[in-house]
C-alpha cells in the first residue's frame, strides 16, 4: 500500500471530517479503506495526546494488522515517528524508522 498524507489542515479537522463521513455511510467491504485507516490512526494519536501532526504520513507494517508507522510534522521539515496500533489506541515513539 502506498503511503498516505494528511495535509496541513491538521489531525483534528481530519478526525471530525472522517467521523462525519463514517457515520453517514457504511462500508460493506471487509478491507479497510484509506479513509478508515486514517481515522483509526488519528483517533489513536488524539487518545494519546500526540500533537504536532499537521502533516502526517503513514505506512502499514508488513504482516501486522492495524499496525502502522506514522510520521508527524507541524512544519513539514521536522518529523517525529511513531508506531501506532490503531485498534487498541496504543502509540509509541519509533526510533527505528
Amino acid at each position: 500500500m502506498k503511503n498516505k498524507t494528511i495535509g496541513t489542515s491538521g489531525i483534528i479537522i481530519a478526525l471530525v471530517f472522517f467521523t462525519a463521513c463514517s457515520n453517514s455511510s457504511s462500508n460493506s467491504s471487509s478491507q479497510p479503506t484509506s479513509e478508515n485507516i486514517q481515522l483509526e490512526i488519528s483517533r489513536a494519536l488524539v487518545a494519546n495526546n500526540i500533537t504536532g501532526c499537521g502533516e502526517m504520513e503513514w505506512y502499514p507494517v508488513p504482516d501486522q494488522r492495524h499496525e502502522y508507522k506514522v510520521k508527524c510534522s507541524s512544519d513539514g521539515k521536522n518529523w517525529r515517528v511513531y508506531r501506532v496500533w490503531s485498534k487498541i489506541n496504543k502509540v509509541y515513539s519509533d526510533t527505528n524508522y
